[in-house]
């Protein structure tokens, strides 16, 4: 599959599509996604559907992993990765703020 980037503006970065993050990413997936990463410092990546595991290996992609020092009994997955969220409604829209550790 193909990775398509497209830069959105100077201040957001780019949007990245035509990957699966959920799945083992080919060398040159990864390559694609750390320059992209480099040149536009933001990727938003729309509709994807990851586990703890699946974000973890993602994010191991980026350099070493710090351990979560301190989480909500429901919100470490695993020792790497903590879902923060803190839904902020505007009227039909919800927009969650997710961090990934």
């Amino acid at each position: 599959m193909a990775i398509f980037i497209k830069t959105i503006n100077r201040v957001l970065g780019a949007e990245a599509s035509g990957v699966n993050l959920s799945s083992v990413l080919s060398e040159h997936e990864v390559a694609a996604i750390l320059e992209a990463f480099d040149r536009h410092h933001v990727l938003l990546f729309r509709d994807q559907k990851m586990d703890a595991e699946g974000h973890e290996r993602f994010a191991g992609l980026f350099g070493i992993l710090e351990e979560v020092r301190t989480a909500p009994s429901d919100g470490a997955r695993t020792k790497h990765v903590m879902y923060v969220a803190n839904p902020v409604s505007y009227t039909h829209l919800t927009l969650p703020t997710i961090l990934l550790v």
